[in-house]
């Protein structure tokens, strides 16, 4: 193994989520505007809690880069079904609030989630750190089909 193997490994796993974002998100954005956008959003949670598992527990180079390429697929089809969802359940005159803090909590992510990743890598490995946030969607999935069945509940 050359001495910049290490290097091109870490480049093709982070760049593969950023690659599989950009040649898919186009097509999600067409399953968005489809089908119901909740809908995509709880398949898109649900492929990415998975991929962030199968990242935890990645025993080869090549599965840790097919997850994190499946966790671009992903968050392509998150982000518009998020718009969307956004879109249609505020208020026309709280839309440019609502879309505001979606803009702002962004770089508080930027800024926070290193550090809580650094700090789940020191106490646990890598592999902490996936299964935590891969445990974070999966709470956001059961969030979504709660609101939902309260929601059909109350109609």
């Amino acid at each position: 193994m050359s001495r910049n193997t290490g290097g091109l490994s870490i480049g093709l796993s982070v760049s593969a989520t950023g690659i599989m974002t950009f040649l898919t998100a186009r097509s999600l954005g067409k399953l968005v505007d489809r089908y119901s956008a909740a809908l995509i959003l709880f398949a898109m949670l649900t492929l990415g809690g998975f991929s962030l598992f199968l990242s935890s527990i990645a025993d080869s180079l090549f599965i840790f880069i097919m997850s994190r390429a499946i966790f671009g697929i992903s968050d392509a089809g998150i982000n518009p079904a998020i718009e969307v969802q956004i879109t249609k359940m505020t208020k026309p005159n709280q839309l440019n609030r609502s879309f505001s803090y979606i803009q702002s909590a962004q770089p508080v992510g930027v800024a926070v989630g290193p550090f809580i990743g650094a700090f789940l890598n020191t106490h646990g490995g890598y592999q902490l750190v996936f299964s935590s946030v891969s445990g974070l969607y999966w709470v956001l999935i059961i969030a979504i089909i709660v609101s939902y069945l309260l929601r059909r509940k109350s109609d």
